[in-house]
């Protein structure tokens, strides 16, 4: 017999705050330094977050500098052909490069700069290619914690720029760098409520997760990204992306997520914890799949033991208010499903937080 599996959905945002505002610091033959900054793909530049490692962010991340020097055609690479290691400096509070570097002495020269960061969570993750004006990641099979963020490029720069924070009230010296997210991710969790018989205290439930996964999504994609001076004095700019709301192009087959298993109380069983997806469209393939069983006791004695129970539901029928599904998995958004099985209603309860710029919203949908 088929069990009715009714989901509520509500939806929680939080949203990026913090102003910046830039000048350049006058006099030349400085010493580069990095102001960098973290804030969520092609959202304004006035909402930024710090990504010092002091607020548990990054330590480290890759730049490549392209000088353009007077009376020079062409470019030269200003950092070495592999670019260099940008660091956070907590006694003197800059980010740097390992060994120093001071801006061109002519006015008439200038530096463009292209910085990432990459990694799958132990090692440094590689581009295709970069230059001045594309960046490049081909065919990335998305692992769990692989992280990926990429900075704005910076043109034409030729000394530090002097950036008031407003969120902490402070002004650092440095080349502008505001990274953006290029992946999304996805928790899910499961609990059980309730777990006690509310007509029988001396009866009650055990649930226990045998199989779980997300089932016809892209698990690889490119990610090509391109960018044009804007040939006007020193300034940042937003990357173009082949795909715009996804960054990324799928490449090759779906495939499908594993999620773990295990009793789901009387600590919530968190299936699937923050993994890094890519970027994409949620098709009518897209599902999230459970298998469980629920043990019934009465007076701690099991009674009986109904196994194999099964529920889907297809990822883009989830609605905001309105009926505006929500279709996809963005880039720099956090999908966290919370899923409650009702042992004795036969019910099932979603409540999926999503950390964006989204409003709180509410909605219902049915699965079988």
């Amino acid at each position: 017999m088929k069990r009715l599996r009714l989901i509520w959905i509500f939806v929680v945002m939080a949203a990026l705050a913090g102003c910046v505002k830039t000048e350049m610091v006058p006099g030349g033959n400085a010493e580069v330094t990095f102001n960098v900054f973290n804030a969520g793909p092609y959202v304004p530049t006035t909402k930024a977050e710090s990504l010092l490692s002091v607020d548990g962010g990054i330590e480290s991340f890759k730049s490549k500098g392209f000088l353009h020097a007077e009376g020079v055609n062409g470019t030269q690479d200003f950092f070495g052909a592999n670019g260099e290691t940008i660091s956070w400096n907590g006694t003197d509070h800059i980010w740097a490069p390992s060994h120093p570097y001071y801006w061109p002495k002519s006015s008439n020269s200038y530096v463009n700069f292209v910085s990432w960061y990459a990694t799958d969570g132990t090692n440094a993750i590689a581009p295709t290619s970069v230059t001045e004006s594309s960046f490049v990641i081909n065919n990335r099979t998305i692992g769990a914690s692989d992280n990926i963020m990429v900075a704005n490029p910076a043109w034409r720069f030729n000394n530090n720029a002097s950036i008031e924070y407003y969120r902490f009230n402070g002004v650092v010296n440095g080349v502008p760098t505001l990274f953006k997210h290029m992946l999304g991710k996805v928790s899910v969790t499961f609990t059980t409520s309730p777990t006690t018989d509310p007509d029988d205290a001396n009866t009650t439930y055990q649930v226990t997760i045998t199989s779980a996964s997300i089932a016809g999504v892209y698990l690889s994609g490119t990610l090509s990204l391109s960018a044009t001076d804007p040939e006007t004095a020193a300034t940042t700019s937003n990357w173009t992306a082949a795909t715009a709301n996804y960054l990324w192009t799928p490449t090759g087959n779906t495939g499908s997520i594993t999620m773990g298993t295990g009793a789901t109380q009387p600590q919530a069983l968190q299936a699937l914890n923050r993994r890094s997806v890519l970027p994409q469209e949620l098709t009518e393939n897209s599902v999230l799949n459970v298998t469980y069983s629920i043990t019934t006791k009465v007076n701690n004695i099991v009674v009986s033991t109904e196994t194999n129970i099964t529920a889907s539901v297809l990822l883009n029928t989830i609605e905001k208010a309105g009926g505006i599904p929500i279709d996809a998995w963005l880039p720099n958004k956090i999908y966290n499903y919370g899923i409650t099985i009702n042992p004795v209603s036969n019910l099932i309860v979603v409540t999926p937080t999503l950390e964006s710029d989204w409003g709180s919203d509410t909605g219902t949908i049915s699965i079988e």
